[in-house]
């Protein structure tokens, strides 16, 4: 990658075309290594000047240009992350490009469009486009999230799509909160224990409560500002699923939503 960037400006042309070639391959390794490459010479090299080279070449297919693109402040930037929602061209690189966008109210409005196009059925990064959604505090997302509860998919997707939900005021995200945090996964199954992780931190911001004590790192505090809380690791999941468990059981019908801050009380 030193020898792409050694190049320059005068590369970023040769580099686009490279990421479209990829994109437009039949290749099982089309968007791999190479692009990964490719993408982090572009982001070295480009500014905002550049935006129409990348906007056309995540329009001939390549979604991990939008990486180079989020942090491009641009009318036309965001017109076409937008429309890529808009083509259900959604990975985990177009959302977090559009999610530093989500104070658009436009944003949210098309990523909801995405998911309800797709109607519940498997498709890329539908748990971070449903927590996109309810970060937004776009309510009417909530009917585009809810046929994912449903849906039988890996740990970390059904986490956040549950955690989207019950932020928007969806009791049966709430259940399947407690649900992920009390599976059992199989060890080798990707993500899992971060999974339950976060969806202990998640029920102690919605709740209020504090039955699952996270361990710091770094000298890091226990509580850290924000629900994302991305710097602590897991304590004793176990003992906080239990926990979580026997307070749902004892809460789950009289549990009130406070929708100005999309937290859950008991009366």
């Amino acid at each position: 990658m030193r020898r792409l960037i050694g190049l320059g400006r005068s590369a970023i042309p040769a580099l686009a075309a490279s990421l479209v070639r990829e994109a437009e391959s039949d290749a099982d390794d089309a968007q791999g290594a190479v692009d990964w490459v490719t993408r982090d010479a572009l982001e070295a090299l480009c500014t905002v000047e550049d935006a129409p080279v990348l906007i056309a070449v995540l329009e001939r297919g390549s979604s991990i240009v939008a990486a180079v693109l989020k942090d491009l402040d641009a009318p036309e930037v965001a017109d076409a992350l937008i429309a890529a929602a808009a083509r259900l061209q959604v990975t985990n690189d177009v959302i977090e490009a559009l999610q530093v966008r989500s104070d658009d109210p436009r944003v949210p409005e098309a990523v909801a469009k995405y998911l309800d196009a797709v109607n519940g059925r498997f498709a890329l990064a539908v748990g971070v486009a449903s927590l996109l959604i309810a970060d937004a505090g776009y309510d009417k997302g909530l009917a585009a999230i809810r046929p994912y509860l449903e849906v039988d998919s890996q740990i970390r997707e059904r986490r956040q799509v549950a955690e989207a939900a019950a932020i928007l005021g969806e009791r049966l995200g709430m259940a399947r909160l407690v649900s992920v945090l009390s599976e059992e996964p199989a060890p080798d199954e990707p993500g899992a224990e971060w999974a339950r992780h976060r969806a202990a931190l998640a029920l102690n911001r919605l709740t209020g409560q504090s039955l699952y004590d996270p361990l710091s790192v770094a000298g890091l505090p226990r509580t850290l500002p924000g629900w994302r809380r991305n710097r602590l690791r897991p304590g004793d999941i176990g003992a906080a699923a239990k926990r979580y468990a026997a307070w749902w059981s004892e809460n789950a019908d009289s549990l009130e939503y406070v929708a100005v801050s999309r937290t859950w009380r008991t009366p």
